[in-house]
């Protein structure tokens, strides 16, 4: 038998506690998962970004130098 701040905890209960401890990880593996996704997307599109600046300053270099 389990206590639990004293009191015999019941096995249903019990039961039922793990299924939502396992259900709030799940949650925060799937959040933790979309930020890095997110982060990841973001991180793409801004060297994207800086690649096609660096382009746009050596057409520009290029153009003036002719």
């Amino acid at each position: 038998m389990t206590l639990l701040q004293g009191y015999p905890i019941d096995p249903k209960r019990r039961r039922e506690e793990e299924h939502l401890r396992r259900d709030t990880l799940t949650v925060v593996r799937k959040s933790l998962y979309e930020v890095e996704l997110l982060r990841v997307t973001l991180e793409v599109i801004l060297m994207g970004l800086l690649v096609a600046l660096h382009n746009l300053w050596l057409m520009t270099l290029i153009l003036t130098c002719h």
